[in-house]
């Protein structure tokens, strides 16, 4: 018998309609029993730095450092960020050999600025990450926020082995890619309509309000929320894919959002 496979998904209560496609992606591509937990629920504290220049410059920048304890009884398991999509089954991810490393990552996507981006992790159970103990570590000097999140300086032995097609960002090929990451804020395609790759995003979200998964509710209350954009409604509402096809009058309507989007840095948390 499989074992089931714990998903820790990087999110926040306003990133939840994108965290419910998700979802949907992962199951719809496998038969392995899921837990798909959104962590900003999981119930464990994050303690703040006390450099300001070290605090989460998001509201689930550490939360991926709660997948050791999350998953104290599981033998591995998975991080991923909110703003991605599946293609592929997430269990060839999950049963990659580890050998002696604790944390797999993914290698970069051809043609990206970053060279590694660390928002796909493989975590083993023996992965040293307690959050208290990194955050100790910010405070005393040992290592700073740019150390930590961007080149990786954790606790424990991380490789870089994972094939870019389980980190796709914002980049997709037909049969290959098996996750495809939305990565630039400014152009996630539940905030705007420029993104070339939103297509496949909406049909995701169509598809999962056909499964029950998703409802037009839960976008309206997006909407209002100023979660989403409010074009968005109007596609699901009429089961358009492509925001190429909304009308002129309707992208009318997302001009306020938008400035709001920039007001706030695209960062709708």
């Amino acid at each position: 018998m499989q074992e089931p496979i714990l998903i820790g998904v990087g999110s926040t209560e306003a990133q939840m309609l994108a965290v419910d496609v998700l979802s949907y992606t992962l199951r719809k591509h496998t038969q392995r029993e899921l837990e798909v937990v959104p962590l900003y629920r999981c119930g464990i504290p994050i303690p703040s730095p006390r450099d300001p220049r070290n605090i989460s410059r998001t509201p689930f920048s550490f939360q991926r450092f709660l997948l050791p304890e999350l998953g104290k009884f599981k033998r591995r398991t998975i991080y991923l960020d909110s703003d991605m999509i599946v293609f592929k089954d997430v269990g060839a991810l999950f049963d990659t050999e580890m050998e002696e490393f604790d944390i797999l990552a993914c290698q970069a996507t051809p043609g990206r600025k970053e060279r590694i981006v660390y928002s796909v992790l493989l975590i083993s159970a023996d992965c040293p990450w307690k959050i208290d103990d990194i955050v100790r570590k910010l405070d005393s000097g040992e290592f700073s926020y740019e150390d930590l999140m961007f080149k990786f300086k954790v606790p424990g032995r991380v490789d870089v082995r994972l094939p870019y097609h389980w980190n796709s960002c914002e980049h997709y090929e037909p049969g290959e890619t098996a996750l495809l990451h939305y990565t630039d804020m400014w152009l996630q395609p539940w905030l705007v309509t420029k993104n070339p790759l939103a297509s496949l995003w909406v049909s995701e979200l169509l598809g999962a309000i056909q499964a029950g998964v998703v409802t037009t509710g839960a976008v309206a209350d997006g909407v209002k929320k100023r979660w989403v954009r409010p074009s968005l409604l109007y596609q699901v509402e009429n089961g358009i894919p492509d925001p190429k096809d909304i009308p002129f009058w309707v992208r009318l309507k997302d001009i306020p959002f938008t400035r709001y989007c920039r007001e706030k840095k695209f960062r709708i948390f």
